[in-house]
């Protein structure tokens, strides 16, 4: 048995080499009116993606190198932001990168992005694949060829599912804009139980203290466990956040939301979180006047936050 491992955008021929490393493979997607070169891992049966050193009892996770669902949801959300504009001179966070996909979206349109993992071995495919990208982090409409955005390529960690050691943030105390990230809240058995609370807080804590006042933080989550949505939003108030669910249909289009094949990629749910001083007003809803304000607008559900 397999896991999904597609991205849902089109695959383009590619005219450069494929990687000498046996266990990655080189794709370019048509994503927008952007080509991405993305290198990921094979599909691997759901045996190797996580294994566990029962001696040492440290787990190894490999989930990152795979393309999985929430990706593609989670770029079709930056596609968003970016044609909007609202993403210009803005700073974006990627939790759990993985390849590093939404994190090249993102740079086509933010002033810096920061991907992070808190594996080694996603950290090097990250940095392959945002070198890879370059050229799409460039402004070529005007003479001066400015620099458009800034990436690097960073370690975070938080305990949880695949990870069993002590907490690190290489980012140090920074805040950000935009705080992004794709199925990185799953268990490796949904069927025999449902997701952590202690796991889940530990990430929106996380979620809380990068967040900048004004910003905002996607999650797209893979919706396999039983109570999974009802559990994120009960931790993320108990972190000081509040939690919006994002309706697709508000930044997919149809066609690709009903196409042969999207069943899993419908089955995602998508959240945003702000701070709750943020949406503490009188009326209930975003103060008016910051960034998580304006992106939501763009996303066309600012008026369904969460009970």
């Amino acid at each position: 048995m397999s896991y999904p491992h597609t991205c849902y955008f089109q695959e383009v021929p590619s005219t450069s080499e494929q990687p000498t490393d046996e266990d990655l493979v080189q794709t370019v997607f048509r994503v927008g009116s952007y080509d991405i070169v993305i290198r990921k891992g094979h599909p691997l049966c759901c045996d190797e993606l996580l294994t566990c050193d029962h001696e040492s009892t440290t787990t190894t996770d490999r989930t990152g190198i795979l393309m999985w669902p929430g990706s593609t949801v989670l770029a079709h959300a930056l596609l968003a932001l970016g044609g909007g504009g609202v993403l210009a001179g803005r700073t974006v966070l990627e939790l759990g990168s993985g390849t590093g996909f939404c994190g090249v979206v993102a740079s086509i349109f933010a002033k810096e992005v920061v991907v992070t993992d808190q594996s080694s071995e996603m950290r090097d495919i990250a940095r392959l694949n945002l070198k890879a990208n370059q050229r799409l982090q460039w402004r070529s409409r005007d003479a001066s060829m400015s620099r458009c955005c800034t990436t690097s390529v960073l370690g975070l960690a938080w305990p949880g599912v695949g990870y069993s050691g002590s907490p690190f943030d290489e980012s140090g105390h920074r805040q950000f804009d935009l705080l992004i990230a794709s199925d990185v809240l799953y268990v490796d058995e949904p069927r025999c139980g449902g997701l952590d609370d202690v796991d889940i807080v530990s990430f929106f804590e996380v979620v809380h203290r990068k967040l900048a006042d004004g910003g905002l933080a996607l999650v797209a989550y893979a919706n396999r466990e039983r109570r999974g949505a009802q559990v994120i939003e009960e931790c993320s108030v108990r972190c000081g956040l509040r939690c919006l669910v994002l309706p697709l249909p508000g930044f997919i289009r149809p066609d690709v939301l009903h196409a042969e094949g999207a069943a899993s990629l419908n089955s995602v749910l998508m959240f945003g979180f702000v701070h709750i001083r943020v949406a503490a007003t009188e009326s209930g809803g975003i103060s008016p006047d910051t960034f998580c304000s304006g992106a939501l607008s763009l996303l066309r559900n600012i008026s369904s936050l969460a009970a």
